[in-house]
Order: C-alpha cells, then sequence, then structure tokens
C-alpha cells in the first residue's frame, strides 16, 4: 500500500510535455508510485479524503505497456470522473496484469488546485527496469 507520503518520483521535463521517473524496490511500489507521482502532478492533493474506492484491472504485453495501460486507465478516471487517488494497493502485478484498489475523492475546486492536465500517457521514452535489485521506470506525459 502506498500513498503521496511515500512516493518517490522526481519530476522531468520534456520539450512541450512533461515526464516523471519513479522508484521501487518492488514492481508494486514502482507502479503506485508512478500513479501517486502522475495525481501530484496534475492536482494539488492537500487534504483530499479516501472517499471514493475503485477496483482497476488491466493488462499489458510487457511491463512499457502495462505501465501505460495502468496511467491511462487513472487518468480516465481523473477525467470523467473528476477523481483524485492519493493511495493505492496493488493486489496483484505480474508483467502482464495489474489488479489494484485505489482511493481517493472527488475533485473540491476550492480545495484542490487544478496545476496540469495530462492529456495522453505516451509510450514515447517509456521506460522500465530493474538496476541493481531495484526498479526504475520513465513516463512522459502528453500535456
Amino acid at each position: 500500500m502506498a500513498d503521496l507520503s511515500t512516493v518517490c518520483y522526481e519530476q522531468i521535463e520534456h520539450t512541450g510535455d512533461i515526464g516523471i521517473k519513479v522508484y521501487g524496490e518492488s514492481l508494486q511500489e514502482l507502479f503506485s508510485n508512478a500513479a501517486l507521482g502522475m495525481f501530484d502532478l496534475m492536482v494539488d492533493c492537500q487534504g483530499v479524503g479516501r472517499n471514493v474506492v475503485e477496483e482497476v484491472e488491466v493488462a499489458g504485453d510487457n511491463l512499457e505497456e502495462l505501465l501505460v495501460n495502468w496511467l491511462q486507465e487513472l487518468n480516465y478516471l481523473f477525467v470523467t470522473e473528476q477523481t483524485v487517488f492519493v493511495r493505492v494497493d496493488i493486489t496483484r502485478i505480474d508483467e502482464e496484469e495489474l489488479t489494484a484498489t485505489v482511493y481517493g475523492d472527488k475533485i473540491n475546486p476550492r480545495k484542490n488546485e487544478i496545476k496540469k492536465e495530462i492529456k495522453a500517457v505516451t509510450y514515447h521514452e517509456i521506460d522500465v527496469r530493474k538496476v541493481n535489485n531495484k526498479w526504475r521506470a520513465q513516463v512522459i506525459f502528453d500535456i
């Protein structure tokens, strides 16, 4: 289980876009940190509750596609349901499938400033790999 207090990522600038480099001790932590890092880029998450709970399942042919599909699904929920997620509990993950429970709340325009609107999660410079027994990933967002 991960939340914004434990997320490990750094923002990277990219011409006309924005990206993140994400780190994790495990694949589960890496994917949790990627989700939380994306939401941290998009919204001031201060005071966001955990009143909305969603079950999310995604699949992909490899880790890069799985990461893109995971973040695209969460961004879809953000756009269509106006919900920001601040806690991730990945219950199952392998190289082709991920199942998670995410916790968050509807955006309150008086409390939660929208910092960036992510139009799409891209495959441009996508990278997921294990280095020295730790996981790292890079993903670029179209803004």
